[in-house]
């Protein structure tokens, strides 16, 4: 489980998604590697919780021994 979130600012944010006033953009990325941008920091973290929870439901159990 490795959902990542980075914050990208500047020439960091990609060329084809960048437009006036936008400063700085929230990347959140799941355990497929699919990117998912955002503006919004409490939207970016909101997304990357629900992520981590929807990979833990898929997760195997483990049996203890």
């Amino acid at each position: 489980m490795a959902i990542s979130v980075t914050k990208l600012s500047g020439e960091h944010i990609p060329a084809h998604l960048r437009r006036p006033n936008l400063t700085e953009l929230f990347a959140v990325t799941d355990d497929d590697g699919t990117v998912y941008h955002l503006e919004d920091d409490v939207e970016a973290a909101r997304l990357a919780v629900q992520l981590s929870d929807e990979a833990r439901q898929h997760e195997p159990v483990q049996k203890e021994e």
